[in-house]
């Protein structure tokens, strides 16, 4: 009898664990629905586990991802409960769409969040900040679990998926050219003509220093 309550209960964590990586097998309809296209090419992927899905464009460049915050948040609430979505991201993280798959909230006040979707579009959630959206007066706790679980999945997601890092412009950092940073020019030391050398040096366009450079040509 033991032996069987533990195959049982072995059987149950297994499907439990096969359903986590898992994601709802979508329709062309669902990915119109939710994309507002129908010439995405969509498939699923599985990364550490879990399963979402990579949209490519016609010329097979990744345009976006739909991933199911269920895989990532599991702390955050609304009133009632969790609010679990769907969510399609553009390929840099900007929320383009989402749609509620599962929730304990009263159907009013879910309705008055889902009225103002719009403050939460077009937000980076890859990075941090749509959690703090202003709540929807009237439906405070949905609203905020809605922002929330969009952050907290989102910054997940990210990370799953090995987004880059926000880098810094080209304008900010320091310069790395020539003579100016102290290094040498690029390509390495080469001969060039020795009145152009003179030349150069004069304009403070080159160094002249011999441990940095190579010997004008003679």
């Amino acid at each position: 009898m033991i032996r069987k309550i533990t195959l049982i209960l072995g059987m149950v964590l297994a499907m439990a664990v096969l359903s986590s990586a898992e994601i709802k097998p979508l329709s062309t309809d669902d990915i119109h629905k939710i994309t507002g296209s129908n010439h995405f090419a969509p498939a699923i992927r599985k990364v550490d586990g879990k399963a979402f899905y990579e949209l490519k464009d016609k010329a097979g460049k990744i345009s976006g991802y739909i991933f199911d915050t269920g895989d990532f948040v599991h702390d955050v609430q609304g009133f009632h409960g969790p609010i679990q979505m769907l969510v399609y991201v553009s390929a840099a993280g900007v929320l383009r769409n989402f749609q509620i798959i599962k929730h304990s909230e009263t159907p009013q006040y879910l309705n008055k969040a889902i009225q103002k979707k719009d403050r939460y579009l077009d937000k980076d959630i890859f990075q941090p900040g749509i959690g703090d959206t202003e709540a929807v007066t009237g439906a405070t706790y949905s609203s905020k679990g809605i922002a929330k679980t969009l952050e907290k999945a989102g910054d997940a997601f990210g990370k799953l998926i090995g987004t880059p890092s926000k880098q810094t412009p080209a304008a900010d950092l320091p310069s790395t050219s020539g003579a100016a940073a102290g290094n040498p020019p690029p390509g390495g030391p080469r001969d060039i003509d020795a009145k152009q050398y003179a030349s150069l040096i004069k304009q403070k366009r080159l160094s002249d220093k011999p441990a940095m450079y190579a010997e004008p040509a003679k």
